[in-house]
């Protein structure tokens, strides 16, 4: 009964195995970019396909800032508008397709 039993549970293993795998190797991803606040997070809903995209939205957003001519983090930090594009970060995403 306990070779059986143990038998089972590495053949369940490697069956798991095997599938994850073969899920990986067929499952496409690809790299996309997302563009992260000062305050640490995304800065739209969903990542950008390329970088030259994430850029020019990065732009667009900070103008959203220029009434009041700075952007305060959550931590009640101003950074002035003309230093906001440089403490945004572009980061690689990769997503499944």
């Amino acid at each position: 009964m306990m070779f059986l039993s143990e038998g089972t549970r590495s053949i369940s293993g490697l069956v798991s195995s095997f599938a994850y795998s073969l899920i990986n190797k067929t499952h496409m991803t690809k790299t996309m970019y997302d563009v992260i606040s000062p305050d640490g997070f995304p800065i739209s809903c969903e990542p950008f396909p390329t970088q030259e995209e994430a850029v020019k939205y990065a732009f667009q957003w900070c103008k959203r800032y220029e009434q009041q001519g700075y952007y305060s983090t959550s931590r009640w930090e101003k950074i002035p508008l003309e230093d906001l594009p440089e403490n945004l970060d572009l980061v690689p995403v990769t997503v499944a397709e």
